[in-house]
Parts: C-alpha cells; structure tokens; sequence
C-alpha cells in the first residue's frame, strides 16, 4: 500500500543525482545523473521540469523521489528530425531508475527503450486519474419527475 504525501515527510534519495552550487545563479543546482548522459550522447534537453514522488509504506521509511519530465528528441540531434522526433522523456532519481533502466541506453539502445520504473509509473496513473477527474460526461442527466 502506498500513497502520495510531500516531499517535505520524506526523505529525499538522492543517489542518482548531481547537486552542485552555482556561483553565478546563486543557487544549489538538482540535475539527474541521466540528463548528462543524455547530453553526452547527443539527446537535447529543451526543457526539464521537477516533479517529486513519496513512497509511504507502512512500517517503513517515508522515501521521496524526484521525477523529471524533459523534452528531448527520440534519437541523438546528428540523427533526428527536431519535428517529427520530439519526445517527452520521464526519469526518476531513485536507484532502481539509475542502476537498472537507464543503462540500457549504453548498449546502444535508443531513449524511447529506456524503461520506467514504478514511480514513473505512479506518476503517469496519477495524471491520468487527475485528467478523467476534469472531464465533463458526455451524457446529461435527465431529471426524473
């Protein structure tokens, strides 16, 4: 059983994520080792936007993860169509994501094989909730007399 609670009742993993201050920003810096990757192969990063994940579990440590949702390309910029390869990319900072996902990427495997792991997956079933939250029914209700 898990729930979702905020970041601030859990303790961040951070082992898979670079934190540096930046002098000239005056600012501590959270990159996911995976975005330098990503760099280094070539994928472009457009836009990276910060989501946190906690992991409530009875009788366990609260943990909180940090989700990314980057905008990028599909394949490595040398190789893409910056139209028609535009990709949204979903990685997490936990261990699971780092150690056992995301290496398959040094194999030679494109992005689009990197696989998700359950906070990834929580996450998608959250927005989805949220979205069939907001619809309007197609139907009326007709009033009974």
């Amino acid at each position: 059983m898990s729930a979702t609670k905020s970041l601030a009742q859990a303790d961040l993993r951070d082992d898979c994520l670079d934190v540096r201050y930046d002098a000239e920003q005056s600012a501590m810096v959270v990159q996911p080792e995976f975005v330098t990757w990503m760099q280094e192969a070539g994928y472009p990063v457009e836009s990276l936007e910060m989501e946190e994940s906690v992991s409530v579990k009875p009788g366990e440590d609260n943990s909180g993860n940090l989700l990314f949702v980057v905008e990028t390309l599909s394949r490595p910029v040398d190789e893409a169509d910056a139209v028609a390869d535009s990709f949204t990319f979903l990685g997490c900072s936990c261990p699971g994501f780092g150690y056992h996902r995301f290496p398959a990427l040094d194999d030679g495997e494109p992005i689009t094989a990197v696989g998700e792991c359950s906070h990834v997956e929580a996450w998608r079933k959250r927005r989805r909730d949220e979205r069939d939250d907001g619809q309007q029914p197609l139907l009326k209700e007709v009033p009974q007399p």
